[in-house]
């Protein structure tokens, strides 16, 4: 597949995160890995304790615009932008603050990866649902003729982890306006984070591949050539 660059992406925001075994450090420390990183973080959020069901130490880092942010508590960190600069930049964005973080406290490992892109769809006239995206649902004879619209999520199995698909359609003035269309790469396996080790590197390429080819799997060829002229 020819590589496609969109001028104005759909993406409403991208996140990737890790889990690790509970680090007070992380929590108790927080302003030594401030420090290293506050020139290109430099405005810190913590979180209404009302929201926070237990103090773990949460708390946020903003670039100056406000666009990408780093959450951070005792057992994750989080890189989250709704500003996307393509893969290969936030790739890089994400993997030397965490390398940062890494030499701070010390990590030997994690056992969450999770890597996101929520999309907002916008559909110009009203549209049905197998003209927007491939996807095919057979029907008992009789019913459905015509499937207007389709709400829900779906979850496949893939060799590192686990890809969900979910569709939410945004409805105005009796007509689909938008709609939201969610990908998510988890995977739960046991992966080293030491210098002598880098199995992140791989997984994050290996996420983004996957959410990539259900991106345009899963959109209509007429579609895809709409975003294209956006």
């Amino acid at each position: 597949m020819r590589p496609i660059v969109f001028k104005k992406p759909p993406i409403a925001e991208v996140g990737i995160s890790i889990q690790f075994p509970n680090n007070l450090e992380v929590a108790d420390e927080r302003r030594k890995f401030h420090h290293l990183i506050e020139g290109e973080f430099p405005v810190v959020v913590i979180p209404e304790q009302s929201k926070c069901p237990n103090d773990f130490g949460d708390y946020a880092l903003h670039t100056r615009n406000l666009t990408d942010r780093l959450e951070i508590g005792m057992n994750y960190f989080r890189l989250v932008t709704n500003n996307y600069p393509g893969f290969d930049r936030f790739r890089i964005l994400f993997l030397n603050a965490l390398s940062i973080f890494n030499r701070v406290y010390r990590l030997q490992s994690f056992n969450n990866f999770f890597y996101y892109y929520n999309n907002v769809l916008r559909i110009e006239t009203q549209t049905r649902f197998d003209e927007l995206f491939t996807l095919k649902m057979q029907m008992p004879e009789g019913l459905g003729s015509e499937l207007l619209a389709g709400q829900g999520t779906l979850l496949f199995q893939e060799p590192d982890g686990y890809l969900s698909v979910e569709f939410k359609p945004e409805w105005r003035d009796l007509r689909i306006a938008n709609y939201g269309f969610m990908l998510r790469f988890g995977s739960l396996k046991h992966v080293a984070l030491t210098e002598e080790k880098d199995e992140l590197s791989a997984l994050v390429d290996v996420a983004h591949a996957s959410l990539e080819r259900y991106f345009f799997s899963l959109l209509q060829p007429n579609y895809i050539q709409f975003l294209e002229t956006q």
